[in-house]
Formats: structure tokens, C-alpha cells, sequence
């Protein structure tokens, strides 16, 4: 799948589950140091809303009040998380696939090389990634969707207008389940379980835009039941396998006309 020059991806989240540890502060400070080049700010982070989990739904931030640790890049644009039962990776600066996922592997190398933090087994691999659909000045957002995704008004309505609406539906892959929405005009962009303490700390509030426009929310999951021995090789090929039919999905929503622009065609 060719790379999109301009795509409207605003924020990127990678999650390996692994079996839940109980002194996180531990595995924070056996980690940071193989991690500090790229990611020197190391935060706690106590709060409801924060703990990451991967299930057959997707990926979710558990109600609980759990400690994260967050590792961030110096301008914030990077950071990795870590709980009792999760390491992860976000951004606000994805550029392509290939370079998420070798930061998301370099990372859980790092981990599993570190006798204190002693990942040995992994239970999941997902992939979350929030798009923000905003179209060009002399166009409309129906112009960037097939319809059967994009929320609108109803036919034949009066002065019926939409105010804003979510498509949602989730599929059988391969290899898990694959959640989609599409959100039209929601009050961030962010979807709500995503505005968190963890992004607020790295300033990720996300421009609003002015007027009509979309978020697209893709994430698929992988589970292993039981859990597996952590194979590098083995995980950066599942990491390839769940993140390609979000991708897939992605193209299939979008119009050639969307693809177009984001390929600075248009």
C-alpha cells in the first residue's frame, strides 16, 4: 500500500499486553535508562481513565486509577507509555508505518533486554490510529467518504438538519477484530476514552477545525490465549498483520478523490 504524502492521520497508538506486574515504579526506573536518548522526560501519572487494555473489542482505557509511567521525546510528539500489564506507544507525529513500527519495536526490545522488567510473555498487539477529515475549500466532506460511512441528513426531512452523528462497526479479521468509526463533527477530535491525562501531559489537545469535518477511529487487536514467548521476529510480523487491515479498511471508506488530495494531487 503506497504511502499517503499528506495523510490525515493526527494521532497513532501501539500496545503490547503482557502479564500484569505489580511494582510498575520498578520497571520504570529499570527501563527509562535504555530508553533516555529519544525519550528523556519520565512522568507518574495517577489518574482514572489511564490504563490501556486490548480485548476483542478493541483497544480500551480500563476506570480505574492505575500508575502510568510516560516516557516523552523532548518535544512531546513521542512517548511511551508503561503500566503494571502494558508498554505502548503514541504520537502526534506519525509519518509512516515503517518508522512507527521500528520505534514501537525498538522499545520493546529495550524492554525485554532489562532482567528487572523481564517481559517473557506476550497476550496482545493492537494498533489505534485517529484520523482527522477536513475538506478543501471549494469541497464538501461527502466528497472524502462513501456514503454508507458518513453520517447525514436525512432525506426528505424539512429543515431537519444534522448536528453531528457516528457510523460504528467492527469486523472479524484474520487475526482479531477491527473497530471503525466515523464521527461527524464530534466535540474533539480525540474520541473521549483517548483525552486522557496521558495525552493532556504531552499537550495533545488537537486543533479543532472551523468548519464540517470528520474523525475516522481504526483499531485492531490481536490476542493470544494463551499468552506467547516474546519473539522479536515473530512480533514485528503480528505487528505488520494487525496493522495492515486497518489500512485496508482506511482505503476502502475514502474516496479516489480523498486519496487524491492526500497524495498532493489535487
Amino acid at each position: 500500500m503506497a504511502r499517503l504524502q499528506q495523510a490525515p492521520v493526527v494521532y497513532v497508538l501501539g500496545v503490547v499486553r503482557f502479564p500484569r506486574m505489580v511494582d510498575v515504579d520498578r520497571l520504570a526506573a529499570a527501563l527509562h535508562p535504555h530508553l533516555r536518548s529519544d525519550y528523556p522526560t519520565a512522568v507518574p501519572i495517577d489518574a482514572p481513565h489511564v490504563s490501556v487494555t486490548v480485548g476483542d473489542e478493541g483497544i480500551n482505557v480500563q476506570q480505574e486509577t492505575i500508575r502510568t509511567w510516560q516516557f516523552s521525546s523532548l518535544n512531546r510528539d513521542w512517548a511511551v507509555i508503561l503500566n503494571p500489564g502494558t508498554i505502548g506507544l503514541h504520537t502526534v507525529a506519525y509519518t509512516d508505518n515503517r518508522d512507527f513500527l521500528a520505534r514501537f519495536a525498538n522499545c520493546i526490545e529495550a524492554a525485554s533486554q532489562v532482567p528487572e522488567v523481564g517481559i517473557e510473555l506476550v497476550e496482545a498487539v493492537a494498533f489505534r490510529y485517529v484520523s482527522r477529515v477536513v475538506p478543501g475549500p471549494d469541497g464538501e466532506l461527502a466528497d472524502y467518504f462513501i456514503p454508507t460511512v458518513l453520517p447525514a441528513d436525512l432525506p426528505d426531512a424539512g429543515e431537519l438538519r444534522l448536528q453531528d452523528g457516528i457510523f460504528a462497526a467492527r469486523y472479524a479479521t484474520g487475526c482479531g477484530n477491527l473497530r471503525l468509526q466515523v464521527l461527524r463533527r464530534p466535540p474533539s477530535v480525540l474520541p473521549p476514552e483517548l483525552n486522557t491525562p496521558v495525552t493532556h501531559a504531552n499537550g495533545w489537545t488537537l486543533d479543532m477545525p472551523e468548519g464540517d469535518f470528520a474523525v475516522i477511529d481504526l483499531d485492531h487487536g490481536m490476542t493470544f490465549d494463551p499468552p506467547v514467548r516474546l519473539d522479536l521476529t515473530r512480533l514485528k510480523d503480528d505487528m505488520t498483520r494487525v496493522r495492515r487491515p486497518i489500512r485496508g479498511v482506511f482505503d476502502r471508506i475514502v474516496t479516489r478523490h480523498a486519496l487524491t488530495v492526500w497524495n498532493g494531487e489535487a
